[in-house]
């Protein structure tokens, strides 16, 4: 992050620029450019595929990028079948139906230790809503042959420069002026708030995901109940890092669907929150709560009310504010 003078002399009335002033403003600038932040992991994974049109395999959910910055989506993937073929992996932001594709080539799981194991897809959204849908699909040049999906790590990218004069959509902004550095000129408050504000309004547009599930949309997932009580379905370690007076507000995001009518529900426990977290619907549902810095132990619950089955394809949770 971009830094400022704790030494609060610095800041009054009258203080004149020096080439210190300018290093900051650059680094300011730099960091809207450079910073990533994650979206979802995904480990473990054996998705496959052997159709030659474009399948649905993972959903995550995107919260802010206002300022539409690239989400650069690394795959690890392997082909297995003739010497020619091929796969392809697609990114696509599903309200504006935007997209990026890149080729996984010919090789076997055990292979992708040494040759190239990672397929990058960087994709540059257009969309403008404070919260979108990204899918990532799979498919094959060769019917007979499969493309598998072993891992997955999105995250929201930088624009890969240093950030020019103006104010962003997400409300950044930077001077890009060089009358400020020149010897013997005032430090405005403009300039002040520019840097000090600057990190904040960045981290806001580029949430941080703590946590993250994905699950294979193509088929009936891992976690999946035909319960009408709560099931519990999976429990792990939750850490949340920060120490801020009162709590983080972080907010979970989750993917649900019912099967035969079936309305899905999820619960999540963390030890040392009061009460529980429930999230029910079809689609993307959310929920925010708030914590102090911990590693607890979640547990995760899943229940269907009517139809037949209940499924929880993703799950996200992100510093929210």
């Amino acid at each position: 992050m971009s830094w400022a003078s704790t030494d609060l002399a610095n800041f009054m009335h009258g203080i004149t620029a020096d080439q210190q002033y300018a290093n900051v403003q650059a680094n300011h600038a730099w960091l809207y450019g450079y910073y990533d932040s994650t979206l979802a992991v995904g480990l473990g994974l054996s998705a496959s595929v052997g159709a030659t049109s474009a399948t649905d395999l993972f959903k995550i959910w995107l919260p802010k990028n206002l300022d539409n910055n690239p989400i650069n989506v690394t795959v690890r993937a392997s082909m297995q079948g003739s010497a020619a073929s091929y796969g392809v992996i697609t990114v696509k932001e599903t309200t504006t139906a935007t997209a990026a594709s890149a080729n996984v080539l010919q090789t076997t799981q055990d292979d992708t230790e040494l040759a190239n194991p990672f397929t990058l897809v960087s994709l540059t959204p257009t969309g403008s809503a404070d919260g979108r849908e990204i899918v990532i699909q799979a498919k094959v040049n060769n019917g007979a042959d499969t493309c598998t999906v072993h891992g997955i790590f999105a995250e929201i990218g930088g624009s890969g420069s240093a950030s020019t004069k103006g104010v962003k959509t997400s409300g950044f902004r930077t001077t890009g002026s060089t009358l400020v550095y020149a010897a013997s000129n005032a430090i405005d408050t403009e300039h002040m708030e520019t840097l000090v504000n600057g990190p904040a309004q960045i981290a806001k547009d580029r949430p941080v995901c703590i946590l993250s599930h994905l699950g294979d949309v193509s088929r009936t997932p891992a976690y999946t109940t035909t319960g009408a009580t709560y099931e519990l379905i999976t429990t792990g370690i939750l850490r949340c890092p920060d120490n801020v007076a009162g709590g983080r507000v972080y907010k979970i995001y989750a993917n649900l669907e019912g099967i035969g009518g079936a309305t899905p529900s999820m619960k999540l426990e963390v030890a040392g929150l009061d009460g529980s977290i429930t999230l029910s619907g079809t689609g993307w549902q959310s929920a925010t709560f708030t914590a102090t810095p911990s590693v607890s132990l979640f547990r995760l619950y899943l229940k269907r009310t009517g139809g037949s089955r209940a499924n929880l394809r993703t799950i996200q949770i992100f510093r929210h504010q």
